[in-house]
């Protein structure tokens, strides 16, 4: 005798806010009389990125805050993607006018590096015999990262825009060119601006998997709501506070890459930056 087994084709769509790293879950079940089951099929999102970037938070200043002098948070991250070792890592990055380059301070690297200026504005950033691994024989290893903030300069206006890109030399190739990493000026009315802001403190940051945890001091995170937006300022996640101390970001929440992190309490706002490395 031959049993026939009736198939079902469903085809859905992935939704827009997905990101890479995201968990995809489409559970099915079905009944017969007195047959049933049911079944889950559980997968991630994938696609393709340049590894080498230069990223910037805030994506986006008002006019104000970019003539107060705010702090824009620079990363530049950096894979060896050829078949060999690299020794050395050299980037060069030349600030435009806009940025006060004399308010620079860095941040954080992967690697033991040192940092000067050459010329009027470009920062140089070497990590001498760094020996970074290639992607094919390590690639959780072949990656790095530089971070620094500098201060924006007055004079800016609604339409204006602070672009930058840096060049990556490994060894003796020709530079990788990042893609341009641009914050614009933009009239934008923003109901925080009421309300009380105060400090987000996240540990640890850099993050390089581990658990994340984020406190307000002096404040009650019980309700609060966090969100967490990429460097284009596209919102990727969103959760509620049920402690009233603390918030955690369970491990693998986030792929590697730099995130802005705000929590919207009862008359308080929270920011602040969050590096999460490979």
């Amino acid at each position: 005798n031959t049993i026939g087994f009736p198939e079902i084709n469903v085809t859905v769509r992935t939704s827009a806010q997905a990101v890479i790293g995201d968990t995809i879950k489409i559970t099915g079940n079905f009944s017969s009389g007195n047959i049933y089951g049911d079944d889950t099929l559980q997968t991630y999102v994938v696609g393709s990125f340049d590894p080498n970037d230069k990223q910037c938070l805030p994506a986006v200043l008002t006019p104000h805050e970019g003539n107060s002098g705010t702090f824009l948070d620079y990363t530049i991250r950096f894979q060896n993607t050829g078949n060999a070792p690299a020794n050395k890592v050299r980037i060069l990055d030349t600030l435009t006018q806009k940025i006060d380059l004399s308010s620079m301070q860095f941040v954080a690297s992967s690697h033991p590096s040192t940092i000067q200026v050459q010329g009027e504005r470009t920062l140089e950033f070497l990590f001498q015999d760094i020996m970074l691994p290639d992607s094919t024989s390590n690639e959780v290893a072949s990656h790095g990262f530089v971070r620094f903030k500098v201060r924006s300069m007055p004079g800016l206006q609604i339409g204006d825009s602070i672009t930058n890109r840096a060049a990556i030399y490994f060894d003796f190739n020709p530079p990788v060119i990042t893609a341009n990493c641009v914050t614009s000026i933009e009239n934008i009315s923003k109901i925080k601006d009421l309300e009380t802001k105060t400090n987000l403190l996240i540990t640890p940051n850099p993050s390089s998997g581990a658990v994340v945890r984020l406190s307000v001091p002096g404040q009650t995170l019980q309700g609060a709501i966090v969100s967490v937006a990429d460097v284009s300022g596209r919102k990727v996640k969103v959760w509620q506070c049920l402690n009233s101390d603390f918030f955690e970001i369970p491990s693998g929440a986030l792929q590697a890459g730099t995130w802005s992190i705000t929590l919207f309490g009862n008359g308080w706002t929270a920011h602040e930056t969050l590096l999460l490395i490979p």
